[in-house]
């Protein structure tokens, strides 16, 4: 039988597709807010097909779990500075939400990695059990999916209030939907607090079980 080409996976393709909306989206988002936002949001909507295509052709890799975390977190973090520049006044609060996205997913994926090396079983960092209850639950699959929707659609009404400022004051329903997102949004970034915590811990066990290896050699070498 052939050896599949990873790259031409349908699931993967997907994911190329998302970098050229995001790109296209981002090349015109000081231009023309409504050309962004639909390009941004069918970028960030064919994140929720390329799962399934994976599932579905049985061409799950993880050359397309990592282009998946990749590009959500540069698509993200190209929104913040996009809004850093819009509202100059709260750049350095989009610079921490950067590095506290980049740095949380980073250390949960790298943690996952190392635990998946130690105990020798491939596992995701959405099913391994965690030191705080509340990442499991963030986890949860329409949990996970009603979050991240609500926070994207948050930096997009942000977004959008630089080019109507009086959206919040005159539209009932562009103000209820925002002032609902928010919470979600603060929630989402908690999250990231917590995951450098589990994951510095987690990391921290691999630590001492290789302590505990070298403390066995050394004993057996003294014998």
């Amino acid at each position: 039988m052939a050896e599949p080409n990873i790259f031409l996976y349908y699931a993967n393709i997907i994911d190329y597709l998302r970098v050229v909306f995001a790109l296209w989206a981002f090349a015109v988002a000081k231009e023309n807010y409504m050309h962004f936002v639909i390009l941004y949001f069918i970028s960030f909507a064919l994140d929720g097909l390329d799962g399934m295509f994976a599932r579905a052709y049985d061409q799950c890799s993880k050359l397309g779990a990592t282009l998946d975390m990749v590009i959500d977190r540069i698509s993200t973090a190209g929104l913040l500075v996009v809004c850093s520049q819009l509202f100059p006044q709260y750049c350095h609060i989009f610079i921490f939400l950067i590095m506290l996205d980049v740095g949380s997913h980073w250390l949960q994926t790298h943690s996952t990695l190392m635990l998946s090396a130690l105990s020798k079983k491939d596992t995701s960092h959405k099913d391994r059990e965690e030191l705080f209850w509340l990442i499991n639950f963030y986890y949860k699959k329409y949990v996970l999916m009603t979050v991240c929707l609500a926070a994207e659609l948050f930096l997009l009404l942000l977004y959008t209030i630089h080019f109507y400022p009086d959206l919040l004051r005159n539209e009932l329903f562009y103000k209820f939907t925002f002032y609902l997102c928010f919470p979600i949004y603060v929630f989402k970034q908690l999250i990231s607090v917590l995951q450098i915590i589990s994951s510095s811990h987690a990391i921290s066990e691999v630590d001492l079980e290789d302590w505990r290896q070298k403390q066995k050699e050394k004993l057996k070498a003294t014998k």
